[in-house]
């Protein structure tokens, strides 16, 4: 086998490498793929709880304009919740399932940051109910049946100087009666909960959680990631134009001259990760927050 660098288009724009800088080239190249893929699974989470929030804000909107005259609405208002909450617990499956495997794999297939942030979500779930509570819920409306099982659209008078004002209010509930239906469910989580869980506030703290999940595997991998990033740079000589089919690459050919490895030495990867990153902060107050029509003075 033959290892080359190829930085443009032509024969003289070849330059042999050893096999072990072309290993260290595909290294660096997959950690940053797989740390793109830890921000596309994280901001798949973000995206699908922003619908589940917009949706109960949209719900309390449409209560205001008076669009629920009777219960078959309130039955559709009540699925909507339910779909949106189905998605946003199967994005939180799909984000923990694969960000170990991630995290290893930006290392070579060493598995020690992987361990330390399962240490640390083992921790977090130890210590909060809600994702406790938002993980067996997760399982029981994957194997068994939807999530919400109550809902209330209401309000109340708030009396001032003007007279009153009207806050408009809506809840959605999980039955523990319910939940018990399922033999399968997790004992002692049901154990644990009330007769019914707010819906809304369990999903805020849940999600707290993976902001803090997430902002520690951002810990972890930055300085792997940041040498991924500037031994590419390195290698490629300069910042290629990541459009350009003849940018720089690391090629492996065999004895006949024939192509059977490509490594881009493309920092596209890079770039994205930080574009995800400036979009999905990984907060971890937010949910202390809560929503309010009065006008900011």
């Amino acid at each position: 086998m033959k290892y080359l660098l190829r930085k443009n288009i032509g024969e003289n724009g070849f330059r042999e490498i050893s096999e072990e800088y072309f290993r260290d080239l595909g290294h660096s190249f997959g950690c940053l793929l797989n740390g793109y893929h830890i921000e596309q699974k994280f901001d798949l989470v973000t995206e699908n709880f922003i619908e589940f929030e917009s949706d109960v804000f949209r719900t309390l909107l449409n209560h205001m304009v008076g669009r629920y005259p009777g219960w078959n609405t309130h039955l559709e208002v009540q699925l909507l919740v339910n779909r949106r909450l189905s998605n946003l617990l199967s994005s939180c499956r799909t984000y923990f399932d694969q960000i170990y495997r991630h995290i290893t794999s930006c290392f070579c297939g060493n598995g020690e940051r992987s361990k330390t942030l399962k240490d640390y979500a083992s921790e977090l779930y130890t210590q909060d109910l809600s994702y406790r509570f938002m993980e067996a819920l997760r399982n029981h409306v994957q194997h068994h049946s939807l999530g919400v099982h109550r809902s209330v659209i209401g309000g109340r008078r708030l009396e001032n100087t003007l007279g009153a004002d009207i806050e408009y209010q809506i809840g959605f509930t999980v039955s523990k009666k319910e939940l018990a239906k399922n033999k399968r469910f997790k004992a002692s989580v049901l154990e644990e909960i009330g007769d019914s869980v707010d819906v809304v506030t369990s999903v805020r703290e849940y999600i707290r959680c993976i902001n803090l999940i997430q902002s520690k595997a951002r810990q972890l991998i930055d300085p792997e990631l940041e040498a991924a990033n500037g031994f590419l740079s390195d290698a490629a000589g300069e910042i290629v134009d990541d459009n350009n089919y003849f940018g720089a690459v690391a090629v492996g050919c065999d004895d006949s001259g024939a192509e059977t490895e490509i490594i881009p030495l493309s920092l596209t990867h890079w770039k994205e990760i930080s574009k995800l990153r400036l979009k999905n902060k990984a907060l971890s107050r937010f949910d202390s927050g809560s929503f309010s029509g009065t006008p900011l003075k």
